[in-house]
């Protein structure tokens, strides 16, 4: 069977940003942070768009790794920094230093990006909650004001109450090809992996970036069932609220300002939506509208609010994940190991941090020993401070957080 190239570049996609469920089996947040300690800043990009790197800012967390980070990071008018995590910290919040103040909202660990909107003189969190299946509204200190599941009126998803059999399992071991024991098993992704001994299960465990390829090298199958997995929530000055669902339907959801469901956005300028990763309500233009990282089509568009085109803004990029504004600049996370600064125009002006090693690039697991000061693995969460600085979350199993200052030569 010949598959299309656009069929393995989403599978592909599937495969990695899910992931990070498998993660809370093998959480690394018990690792103590024993890495070098690195002393010298790196500049990277291009003046008057230059960045230099802040060595281990926000590191360690209390002695630890932050947990697997495959979310965002938003920054409040106080300057205090959040940023989420896929294990019980639930979301970290940092004060500019990098000293970590408190954590907050642990029932929303697997946030998948985060903003921050102030509303009547207070600010609000919002993320899309990819391991909750639903988008939410948080005041700043974690408390939930209100959640959003899967619209069941688009047709898009399956019925809660819809039974499910029980997971498939395998007989023989992926590692020793042995008879296996059921004692020594792990459910993932909708399958019960089954292996001979304890050590063929840590294995598994301890490396999550390759359960999907044990999975399929069993050749299970995982019963059927789609659920929303927003990747993306933003909110338009009027109230608005529109959530990419760019892990299941790859499609974005238009709701009204108390959340009643407007409508489903599956195509735009002729292409069918694939992966809309990142959605970010851009009041730059002369009327607010939609700038949407259309990831496995590898670009970024613009839509007016009720859905309909209006213009590719970029093309050909590796994988754009996260959008951030900055005056009239853009900055996108692109996970193949690079941050780009757009212009106006959406031409990359700046590159920073670029990684020229492919296998780290969209690498999930790239050990801490194996970091580079100032150059990014898989650059997933970003924003901006009021100074033009930037926080980049890597996708990463650790968990890493990056500060990079804006050169004060660039203006």
């Amino acid at each position: 069977m010949h598959l299309s190239p656009n069929y393995l570049l989403i599978l592909r996609l599937v495969i990695l940003g899910l992931s990070a469920s498998a993660t809370l089996l093998a959480d690394p947040v018990a690792v103590t942070n024993s890495s070098p300690v690195a002393s010298r800043p790196v500049v990277s990009g291009t003046t008057p768009w230059a960045y230099e790197s802040v060595p281990n800012w926000g590191m360690p967390v209390r002695g630890e790794f932050p947990g697997p980070t495959h979310g965002g990071v938003a920054i409040g008018h106080d300057g205090l920094i959040y940023a989420s995590t896929d294990n019980a910290k639930g979301i970290l919040v940092f004060q500019p230093d990098g000293t970590l103040l408190k954590t907050i909202a642990p029932e929303c660990k697997g946030c998948h990006s985060l903003i921050i909107r102030e509303e009547n003189g207070k600010e609000y969190l919002y993320a899309a909650h990819l391991l909750g299946n639903r988008a939410v509204k948080l005041t700043t200190d974690g408390t939930l004001v209100w959640a959003i599941t899967a619209p069941m009126e688009s047709g898009l998803y399956d019925s809660p109450a819809s039974p499910l059999p029980p997971p498939p399992s395998n007989s023989v071991c992926p590692y020793s090809g042995k008879p296996v024991d059921p004692a020594f098993s792990a459910t993932v992704k909708g399958v019960n992996a089954c292996f001979c001994c304890e050590k063929c299960l840590a294995k598994f465990q301890s490396h999550p970036e390759d359960q999907a390829a044990v999975i399929a090298k069993l050749g299970l199958k995982a019963p059927h069932l789609r659920v929303m997995k927003p990747t993306s929530v933003t909110v338009a000055p009027d109230g608005s609220v529109f959530v990419a669902d760019g892990y299941s339907a790859s499609v974005i959801h238009r709701y009204s300002p108390d959340q009643k469901y407007l409508g489903t956005i599956k195509e735009a300028g002729g292409m069918t939506l694939k992966c809309p990763h990142s959605v970010m309500v851009d009041t730059r233009t002369p009327t607010p509208t939609l700038m949407v990282c259309d990831r496995a089509n590898k670009r970024i568009i613009r839509l007016a609010l009720d859905g309909s085109y209006l213009c590719e803004i970029a093309k050909g990029l590796p994988l754009p994940s996260t959008l951030a504004a900055f005056g009239d600049k853009t900055a996108v996370t692109e996970l193949e190991g690079r941050v780009d600064i757009l212009d106006g125009k959406g031409a990359v002006i700046s590159t920073l941090g670029e990684n020229l090693n492919p296998k780290e690039k969209a690498n999930f697991g790239v050990p801490p020993e194996a970091w580079q000061e100032g150059i990014f693995t898989a650059p997933h969460g970003i924003c901006f401070d009021a100074k033009g600085n930037l926080y980049v979350t890597d996708w990463n199993r650790w968990g890493r957080i990056s500060r990079l200052n804006r050169l004060s030569q660039s203006k």
